[in-house]
Order: C-alpha cells, then structure tokens, then sequence
C-alpha cells in the first residue's frame, strides 16, 4: 500500500512498501509536484491502481482545501469521508460523484455550494420523484441565505438563486428557452446514467448535441451512484458534458471500451472490452470520478440510517392535519410526541376515530387506499433506480396489497411476493428464495403479515412504500435484516407523499425512532407541536 511520506506545500512524496507483483515495487521513493504526480500516475499502469489513486485523491483534497473550513448548520455534521467529497468537487469543477446509494450525494452538492460563495445561480435537474427531497435537503443543509424553488411544469422558471427542475420537461419550449437566458454557476444532474441515450430530446437539451447548445456552467456536476448500469457506451455521454475535449469522440470512446461490432443494423456499441475496462476505470478515478461504496466507509455509518423520501404526487389529498387534530382531542395528548409516546394509546385513538361521527374512518380508508395509488408511479421508478444502482437486496413494506401486486408485476422473477393469503409452505419458499438466490432482489412484504418475526439478513437496504403510523411496528420491520448475522448498516428509506399528513406522520415516527436509538436512557423532549 502507499504511504504519504511527506507533503509541504505543493510537493508530494509517496514511499510504495509493498506493492507485490509490480515491476516499480523497488522504487522507494517517488517525488512529484501535484500535477506531475496526476499525470505520472495515469500514465503508468503498474502504478495506476485503486490504492494509489484513491491515496492521491485524498492527498489532494486535503493539500487544496485543508484550510478551507466547510461550512454546516449548527445541529449538524459532515461524516468525513462527506468532508472528502466536497473538498473534492471544491477541487474539481466538472465532477462525476458516484458514491452508493445512501452516503449523502445530495449533502456533499450542498456543503460544496455552502463552501463556494461564488456560486450564487444553481441548477439542479434530477427525476421527478426527487425534487421535493432536494428541496428538503436543501432547506437543512444550507447555509446561505440563497432562494431554492422548484418549477412547476405549467409556469414559468421562477427567479430564485437555487432552481430544482424535473428531468422530465427539460425539452419544453418554454423550458429550454428560459434554461438559456440565465448564467449558472453551477448545473447538478441528478441521476445522470438517465441520460445515457445521445438521441433523446431530454439529453439534447441538457448536455447538447445535433445542432443544440449543451447548457454550461463553470461548475459541473454529475451524480449517480451507478454511472455505468450495464454499458460502457451509457457513461459517454455525461462524460462529454463534464469534458468534451477528453471524451466527446463518441467512435473513439466505443472502439477503445465497447468492443464495436458490425451488424446488418449497423455498428452495435453495446459491448465491453474486459482488457480496457480497467484502464476506463482509471481514467475516471485520476481524472473526475469520485466513488465510494458503503463497505469502504462503513465504519462512519450509523447501524441504522433512516432516510424520509418525499414524493410528488398527481394530486393533493384529504388526509388532511385536521383529522390529526381530532385524533390528538379524542386522547388529550396535546403534540404527536405525546401520543406517540404510548402506543396503546393511539392504537386506541385509531379506533376511537373509526367510531368517529365527525370523520368517517371509512373515508380516511378510501383516501389513503388513493394516495397510494397515486404514488405507485413515483414508488416505482424510485426503487427501480435502488435496483439498478446495486448490486445489493432490497426490502420493500407496503400496506395496501394492490402496491404489493402492481410492484411485483413490474419487477417479475427479480422479486417474491409475500402477503397473508399465502400457505406457510408457501411463505417458507419465498423467504428462502430471497434469502439465497442472487437473481432474486426484491422482498415485497406486508407489513402486519411479515413484519415480525423473519430474518431477512440477505438484505441491508430497507424501504416502505407506504408509511405506517405506529413506530413500534415500524421497528419490527426495520428490524427484519437487522438481526443477529447482519455485518453492514441498514439503510431504511421511507417514500411519503409530499406535503401531506403522510410527510407529516413520516418525520415525526422517524424522530422519534432515531432518538430511541440513540438516547434510550436520556428524556428527549421533542418540539413537534403541531400548528
């Protein structure tokens, strides 16, 4: 492994104890200015390895910004190897931040701009499902007192600091004009490996082609945690845009990675060459591409790492704060942490309200049964990018079994089904199924049939579909794969429609679970009143 031997100023010297097997493993000693060192690296192979890059890139960081304080809201806290990332995009003004799905890509974009004063005019563009997430994140995390607004597809761009812009009106007429008439300091794209088509309309417009103008600015900055899903080919295309002279020979690029092949269709572009993919890698990692999987930092981790999604749905629902209002009244509790605090008690209150005259538990039922519907489409795209951005299994509670039915219909032979109707012999099969076949990703569970008492430790990554009031039979299922046999975190994201008692309800419960596990023995208070 490489060691830092030294580092004063600018100059770097590295000292290789043991790099077995490498022709240069006698050299001792090997001194270079920054950018010497970079190229020296890239160039020869024997030395071009994850160890050493990964050693430089930190080097790096830390030489270039080791001065520079990262600002964070009070209350809050960079992870370190988060403190690594923004120094990195403060380094890199076209960066691809390909980190696994979990570590804070979109809190390393915001500490990046908290850091940078100079960006003062952002354009974040990611996929529909995730711009009430950015929203929120951005409303944690910063620290400058910056406008954020997202666009409605049927008005205009709105005159704020901070733009978050569904991918999916990119091409708009009215869009694409507006996009070009600003100077940005910074365009984010989120979920880049969308963009992997050079012929799309959204794509065009984005990072330019056949006649249209790419949209520019001095900062660059691509995210995804699965920059390449299943081609080399895909990666060309955001590469292009983050450095077009590097990489925008699209022929170039095919004949040295993908392994081109004539076809009565013409050229097929679909394959990879195994003896240049290495060297693919490297390019990256030396050159603008930070990646970090979950085993690399999991040491930072917290055993749990709970994550509320919020969704934008079609349409505004009726699950409205004033039928919470009357669920507080019916017990006495006066904040949803009073309430929640006892959870016979507001297992009783649900009762009390289904009995209720004034709001007609049955109604309560029917819109809930329509927000999931309504949510299916978001549901689905979200835990199809969880899918397509690892390798890793996936846990997936629901409530309604229509959610359940429509999800497994989608993900076929890469998902089981599990749900009260079922034969234990039946339920038996499935959890082993999950449990030990790798093709098998996805455990679409009920959660008041599977919640409890499985062990589902093939798993670390959890999501509900659909949010669940009660924490305690929350917990029972966030604890399926946390059991005895589980080495990694858990990562358990809730998808909640934004902007409605389903939000409200999802931050409350999570609160309140993260403080159980992190102060059981301390009497937090909580300010949850509700307004």
């Amino acid at each position: 492994m490489p060691e830092l031997a030294s580092c004063r100023g600018a100059n770097i010297s590295y000292h290789f104890r043991s790099l077995k097997g490498y022709p240069y493993h006698g050299y001792t000693l090997i001194s270079f200015r920054l950018p010497r060192l970079k190229k020296f690296l890239i160039k020869v192979p024997e030395l071009s390895c994850d160890p050493v890059l990964n050693c430089y890139h930190v080097i790096m960081s830390k030489v270039s910004t080791m001065s520079k304080e990262i600002p964070c809201p009070a209350g809050l806290s960079y992870r370190p190897f988060q403190l690594e990332g923004i120094r990195y995009l403060l380094d890199h003004p076209a960066a691809l931040l390909a980190d696994e799905m979990g570590l804070g890509k979109t809190v390393q974009v915001i500490g990046m701009v908290n850091a940078d004063q100079q960006c003062k005019s952002i354009l974040i563009v990611c996929p529909p499902h995730l711009k009430y997430n950015w929203l929120r994140e951005w409303q944690r995390w910063t620290t400058r007192n910056l406008t954020v607004a997202m666009v409605d597809p049927k008005e205009d761009i709105p005159t704020a600091d901070v733009i978050i812009l569904s991918e999916a009106i990119l091409a708009r007429p009215q869009i694409k004009k507006a996009l070009r008439l600003r100077n940005w300091d910074a365009i984010v794209v989120d979920e880049s490996h969308h963009f992997k088509n050079p012929t799309t309309q959204r794509t065009l417009h984005l990072y330019g082609g056949r006649g249209v103008k790419a949209l520019d600015a001095p900062r660059r900055i691509a995210l995804s945690g699965t920059p390449i899903l299943n081609r080399p080919i895909e990666i060309q295309t955001t590469l292009a845009w983050l450095d077009r002279p590097e990489w925008y020979d699209r022929w170039k690029f095919a004949r040295a990675y993908c392994d081109p092949k004539r076809t009565q269709f013409g050229w097929d572009l679909s394959g990879h060459n195994m003896k240049t993919l290495p060297n693919l890698q490297r390019r990256l990692k030396g050159h603008l591409m930070l990646r970090r999987l979950k085993r690399d930092v999991l040491p930072e981790l917290p055993k749990k790492q709970r994550q509320i999604i919020e969704l934008d749905t079609p349409r505004s629902f009726g699950i409205g704060f004033d039928i919470w209002k009357k669920l507080l009244k019916g017990t006495g509790a006066s904040t949803a942490k009073d309430l929640l605090e006892d959870e016979q008690a507001f297992r009783q209150a649900l009762k009390l309200l289904e009995g209720s005259k004034d709001v007609p538990f049955a109604d309560i039922s029917r819109v809930r049964r329509e927000l999931a519907d309504a949510k299916l489409d978001a549901v689905r795209n979200f835990i199809k990018d969880a899918v397509d951005g690892s390798d890793h299994k996936i846990i997936v509670w629901f409530h309604h079994r229509t959610m359940g039915e429509h999800l497994a219909f989608e993900f076929g032979q890469q998902a089981v089904l599990y749900y009260g109707g079922l034969s234990s012999t039946k339920k038996d099969v499935l959890v082993q199924r999950f449990n030990e076949d790798p093709k098998c990703r996805l455990f679409l569970g009920s959660l008041k049939t599977a919640g409890t008492g499985l062990t589902l430790t093939a798993s670390n990554h959890v999501i509900f579909a659909e949010m669940f009031w009660v924490p305690g039979d929350i917990q029972q299922a966030e604890d399926r794969p946390h059991r005895i046999g589980q080495t990694k975190n858990v990562l358990i994201q809730y998808l909640v429609a934004a902007n409605t008692l389903d939000a409200h309800m999802g931050r409350v419960v999570v609160r309140k679970l993260d403080i159980v596990d992190t102060a059981l023995d301390k009497d937090e208070e909580l300010d949850l009143l509700l307004s």
